[in-house]
């Protein structure tokens, strides 16, 4: 058997009870999160999509929504041209009255412009005159604006989702709110013991309630009005720990470190052991607050004489500041100097280059309608000047 132990080794009752430990020598440290740093995550690719804003929805939901647009445009041409009630076919006003001049007669072009601005929610000048063709358009506009409510929230939920990493998660309640970054710990560990001694305390408070509204052995229940499904504490450390035992534990620091550097995993570890890492390895960093803190100490046999001596020497060093010039020589050996996150919250032009492809497109599309324009107008003028010169020649 050993008589001294030395090590990462955190000062507890449950310890105290097997084997002596000294004083403090070492800060007080606790459980942190040890993740990976913002520009090595896998999820920061998907939000340099230039065209992110195209998969709010899906393939289809664009192909039934240009759908609906087109069938909208034809059944508003076709009611249009058989209504009796439409701008076209409105009957003659008597020789008495001045004619209607506000109206327009929606050929399959117009329509699809109308329907158009409709889903734009740009408008038109000129709705349709026929009730039927109106009561259509009213369905689609209807349709509109339920499409525009969706897009939106589909739109922001997906930004939100692609800016989210392992770093972005930076407090415990947060973490376990969520399910998309797994999180885990090291088996066997202080940290491990941690979530199962919370854990087991949630349990025995839950036990504590459900027996406090069962009977009390006189027929009567101690609290009136209660049941146990309004049981007032979150069991957050059961179901994160729950969710550690699905997604499976790390059986080594490698393999925990490892974790953490995929980008979609964080990892609970000792506060000394994590800034360590991080402090070399540039794709990892620390995020959110310490957990569960507590000092390190020297083990020695359950009633050593070598206990107090070691005391007194923990003392003089630290009185001496040996202790924090030994901690600064082993943590600054090493030392990786990463640089800074410059990220900012605000979107990206690469996020939304995608968008600036639809004004183009609409450009090079009126230039050349505009040159179709030109070319059918000197064609017509052609012809009427060959058909006037025929008439002339005697």
């Amino acid at each position: 058997e050993a008589d001294i132990g030395i090590g990462p080794i955190s000062i507890s009752s449950e310890r105290r009870r097997s084997v002596d430990m000294t004083l403090p020598c070492y800060d007080f440290v606790g459980l942190q999160l040890l993740v990976a740093a913002p520009d090595s995550s896998a999820n920061s690719v998907s939000f340099n999509d230039g065209f992110l804003f195209a998969r709010a929805l899906r393939p289809e939901l664009w192909a039934c929504l240009g759908a609906a647009l087109l069938t909208t445009a034809l059944l508003v041409t076709l009611f249009d041209r058989f209504s009796p009630c439409s701008f076209r076919n409105r009957p003659p006003p008597p020789s008495n009255e001045v004619s209607e001049s506000g109206g327009k007669v929606f050929s399959i072009g117009e329509s699809l412009w109308y329907s158009l601005g409709a889903l734009t929610q740009a408008g038109d000048s000129f709705d349709p005159r026929a009730p039927s063709a109106r009561l259509i358009v009213a369905g689609f506009w209807l349709l509109c604006c339920i499409m525009h409510a969706l897009y939106t929230a589909n739109l922001a939920a997906l930004l939100t989702a692609s800016q989210l990493t392992a770093s972005s998660v930076t407090t415990l309640r947060r973490l376990a709110a969520q399910t998309d970054i797994k999180y885990t710990v090291q088996r066997n560990t202080i940290g491990h013991d941690f979530f199962e001694r919370m854990a087991d305390i949630e349990s025995k408070f839950f036990n504590i309630w459900r027996s406090s509204i069962e009977d009390n052995g006189n027929g009567a229940p101690l609290t009136h009005g209660a049941a146990v499904w309004e049981y007032p504490i979150e069991e957050r450390f059961t179901r994160m720990l729950g969710r550690m035992k699905e997604w499976g534990l790390a059986n080594s620091t490698q393999e925990a470190v490892s974790l953490a550097r995929t980008g979609s995993w964080a990892v609970f570890m000792d506060t000394p052991l994590a800034r360590y890492y991080a402090s070399r390895d540039c794709r990892l960093r620390t995020v959110g607050e310490v957990l569960s803190s507590r000092p390190y100490g020297i083990v020695l046999q359950k009633g050593s004489l070598l206990t107090k001596k070691f005391d007194m020497a923990i003392l003089q060093m630290q009185q001496d500041r040996t202790l924090e010039t030994l901690k600064m020589q082993w943590w600054n050996s090493g030392h990786v100097n990463c640089p800074a996150d410059a990220r900012s919250i605000g979107l990206k032009l690469s996020s939304i280059s995608g968008i600036f492809v639809l004004p183009i497109l609409g450009v090079c599309l009126g230039f050349l309608a505009l040159l179709a324009e030109l070319t059918m107008r000197r064609i017509q003028r052609c012809q009427q000047t060959a058909a006037e010169a025929a008439r002339l020649q005697p």
